[in-house]
């Protein structure tokens, strides 16, 4: 590179530095009005007027103009540094020497590194050099111009332009380092600004991506699970029919392959649904006893089949109802010892629940689940990997255990999602231990101890109108066996608005209202519904059916103006006890 290209800048860099030097014009018009103001307030206290008027003013306005048409443009800055030295000329001249604006000069000569350019201070410094080899040499011919306080001008000059020049050299070079760092910082703000769009855009393009995988993941997994369903349920039903016994051992053997591609399907199923952010929880009061009891007679068989003892303990400090996510909070346990079972080839399974103390949370429950087995553990260091995806124990191609290492990657994402904590520990080759805390809130149900023939009777008002707001038909199908079966006459109705007419039709003696619903939800037609009551002098009792769940959810709907709340799915003596209360309430 050679000494000019090293000085001179280059268009690029010219246009890293604009902005700023733009803002730097600004500045340079602020302080020509000031300085502006200092000549006029000199020229008022010398009476000699001309100078101010006739210099100070049009300069003043033509730095304004270049601000506005050529803002960060060289030919403004080069007018900039000469306008500063114009001030300078008008002081002296003005002031006859007593104010010593050759101190000032050297003070504008540093305001001009703004700009960041030493052609700005060496345009200054030869405009100033001019004007005081004309001016002052015309000062020496008797023309009314105040330079020099000396009739010594050669001398003066000299001596002027030999002390200023070193000072101008330097402001030059700083100049020069300034531009240079100037430009640098700017390259490393754009290419940092450069980075992290493309970041962002990378970003983008991957949760694109995945979101695509996943739900054309759920959507080819839920194709074939539909008639791998279908083929289950034909040799479920095949194998009631007689049989000889080679026929039952092929049936056999394509059930437990039906069973086991379909248990796979719907592992990849969630996992997709986990990775897409589109799974769901739904909380309702569970009673955990009867998913342990449950769970027990689940793999009872199984145990026995591999000739090994399987024992469930459930603690007697354990709550009897919690409010969690029975469905999900079942796929943990069931995750967990079929992985314990299928990994221990000999000797035990045992699973245990108790209540951990906690006294940040004095609402909260903390439920430890412990899943122990005797089976061949796994190495220490795989005590975290084995919850990633896709990873086993022994992923050669001699493994003895199938699967595709979705179980526990799953079971972390669920146990995360209930906002608890899962760990493993193993010693390997003697078993393994995975421990679940999970926080869960303690209920209160009270609920009636009936008999099963007690949940076939009819309520305590019999022969109710029902009308039956709820737009899934198997839920429609479902709510009219049971109403049937309670001896109730139900209407229903597809959607919110549908709901209002028939309300506003015939009267019901309860309304059951789903809250998502085409057209109108359940708090629409809820808010609706009791605004018109409010003027027509009754009042239907309305019971929010839903899946909302949630903590707050049911004081959110009594709050909205409903009179009662249930949650799915329900059995046949909740519904049964939800409309009790409302008939009860209503005809005390």
């Amino acid at each position: 590179m050679t000494f000019w290209q090293q000085i001179l800048p280059s268009k690029l860099e010219d246009g890293y530095l604009k902005p700023y030097r733009a803002k730097a014009d600004l500045i340079m018009v602020w302080s020509n009005l000031f300085m502006t103001l200092v000549c006029f307030g000199v020229a008022s206290v010398q009476s000699e007027w001309w100078p101010a008027v006739l210099i100070c003013l049009p300069t003043l306005l033509l730095s304004w103009v270049l601000l506005k048409t050529h803002p960060g443009e060289l030919m403004t800055r080069l007018f900039m540094g000469c306008a500063f030295m114009v001030y300078t000329s008008v002081l002296i001249h003005l002031s006859k020497g007593d104010i010593e604006a050759h101190f000032s000069a050297f003070g504008l000569i540093g305001v001009l590194l703004y700009y960041r350019d030493w052609r700005t201070i060496a345009i200054a410094t030869v405009f100033i050099y001019l004007q005081h080899l004309v001016g002052g040499y015309a000062q020496t011919l008797g023309a009314p111009i105040f330079v020099f306080d000396t009739d010594a001008f050669w001398l003066k000059f000299v001596v002027h332009v030999a002390y200023f020049l070193p000072f101008v050299g330097m402001m030059g070079f700083l100049s020069i380092w300034l531009k240079k760092e100037g430009v640098e910082q700017q390259r490393i703000i754009e290419a940092s600004v450069e980075t992290a769009h493309a970041l962002r855009e990378a970003t983008h393009r991957a949760e694109v991506a995945n979101r695509l995988k996943s739900q054309f993941l759920a959507n080819m997994s839920h194709e074939i699970r539909t008639p791998l369903n279908g083929v289950g349920g034909m040799i479920e039903l095949a194998l009631q029919a007689p049989l000889t016994a080679r026929q039952r051992d092929y049936l056999n053997v394509a059930q437990e392959s039906s069973a086991y591609l379909l248990a796979l399907l719907n592992d990849i199923l969630d996992f997709s649904r986990m990775e897409a952010g589109a799974l769901e929880l739904s909380f309702r009061p569970t009673r955990l006893r009867e998913i342990g009891v449950s769970l027990q007679k689940t793999f009872d068989a199984m145990a026995l089949a591999k000739g090994l003892v399987f024992e469930m303990d459930c603690d007697e400090d354990v709550p009897e109802w919690v409010l969690t996510d029975p469905t999900r909070l079942r796929q943990i346990l069931l995750n967990l010892i079929s992985n314990a079972l299928k990994y221990t080839p000999q000797g035990w399974v045992k699973v245990s629940i108790h209540v951990l103390p906690d006294s940040t949370q004095p609402e909260l429950t903390l439920l430890n689940i412990e899943v122990r087995d005797s089976g061949i553990g796994f190495p220490v260091g795989m005590a975290e990997t084995i919850f990633a995806p896709f990873v086993q124990v022994d992923s050669s191609s001699t493994r003895v255990h199938e699967g595709a290492g979705l179980g526990l990657a799953i079971t972390r994402s669920l146990v995360q999602l209930l906002s608890g904590e899962i760990k493993a520990s193993s010693i390997e080759g003697e078993g393994a231990c995975f421990q679940v805390c999970l926080p869960v809130k303690k209920v209160e149900i009270d609920v009636e101890p009936h008999s099963e023939s007690d949940h076939l009777t009819c309520s305590a008002g019999q022969g109710l109108r029902i009308l039956v707001a709820e737009d899934h038909p198997v839920n429609q199908k479902v709510l009219h066996l049971m109403l049937s079966q309670l001896g109730h006459e139900a209407t229903f109705v597809p959607d919110g608005q549908a709901a209002m007419q028939h309300l506003d039709s015939a009267p019901f003696d309860l309304l059951l209202l789903d809250v998502m619903m085409p057209k109108l939800d359940g708090l629409e037609v809820l808010a609706r519904w009791r605004e018109h009551e409010m003027h027509a002098g009754h009042r239907t009792p309305i019971v929010m059916v839903t899946a909302h769940a949630m903590q707050g959810d049911a004081e959110k709907f009594l709050q909205a103006g409903a009179d009662g709340y249930l949650a799915k799915p329900f059995s046949l003596a909740l519904l049964k006890q939800v409309i009790d209360r409302q008939v009860t309430e209503v005809n005390p």
